[in-house]
């Protein structure tokens, strides 16, 4: 699907990094969109969380079907799956999404099947960051299914699949999830949340976080005890053990 195809490149840099769009002539339009998400959020992500730690990035315009994922992500690669996207703006979220997992998990990483909110949650608040000026998750309502945590490993969705559980994977994993760090954004102060993330993607980088590491470095950051804020979220430190 990627090796097979005739690409085409367009070669930019942004902030020292080197950005490489590669695409089909049927995707020449959506180059410009590409380049500018990334000339946006990559300053963006660095100011917010640290150095985007290397020297390069490539981002690929792909045709995975009108009913597949609309990206897919891996250090220094961004897929992006063109004809699934309705709009512009769509592609602009999905870059940024795809652009924030180069620190969440690319940078630092994370079990994905045993604690995904680590790596789908804070690139989606980091997303929503970039997209919307401001942040508003009112219409992120509490799940009401005590079945899911946003601790739960995938299989706890995958397991109930038949109850609707892989859309309530998107549900809690990403939306519930972004809406739990905007809370803490909330709580904390706009400061100290960054202090923390910022601490957490320095002490973190190149190593697998836990969910323990997030908490007690946020808990170290913000000098407060988070230990109610994060049940009440549904946070499970011993649900990762």
């Amino acid at each position: 699907m990627v090796f097979n195809r005739d690409f085409n490149q367009n070669v930019g840099m942004v902030d020292g990094i080197q950005v490489n769009v590669f695409y089909a002539d049927e995707d020449k339009d959506d180059v410009e969109a590409m380049l500018a998400t990334a000339n946006y959020v990559l300053p963006l992500f660095k100011d917010l969380f640290g150095e985007y730690p290397w020297d390069e990035l490539d981002i690929i315009s792909l045709d995975m079907g009108k009913e597949s994922d609309l990206g897919m992500e891996y250090p220094q690669l961004i897929m992006v799956n063109t004809p699934a996207h309705s709009s512009v703006e769509a592609i602009y979220q999905t870059v940024e999404h795809e652009t924030a997992h180069q620190w969440f998990y690319g940078a630092v990483g994370n079990d994905q099947y045993a604690e995904p909110w680590l790596d789908e949650s804070f690139s989606t608040y980091a997303s929503y960051v970039a997209f919307y000026e401001t942040l508003d998750f009112s219409w992120v309502r509490k799940f009401g299914n005590k079945n899911y945590h946003l601790t739960s490993p995938v299989s706890t969705f995958t397991d109930r699949e038949d109850e609707g559980g892989m859309g309530k994977y998107s549900d809690v994993i990403y939306d519930f999830g972004a809406k739990t760090l905007h809370d803490l954004h909330e709580k904390v102060g706009d400061e100290l949340f960054y202090k923390g993330m910022k601490t957490y993607y320095r002490k973190m980088k190149f190593r697998v976080a836990t969910t323990a590491d997030f908490i007690r470095i946020m808990e170290e950051a913000t000098n407060q005890d988070l230990t109610d804020f994060f049940r009440e979220h549904r946070v499970f430190v011993e649900e990762t053990m």
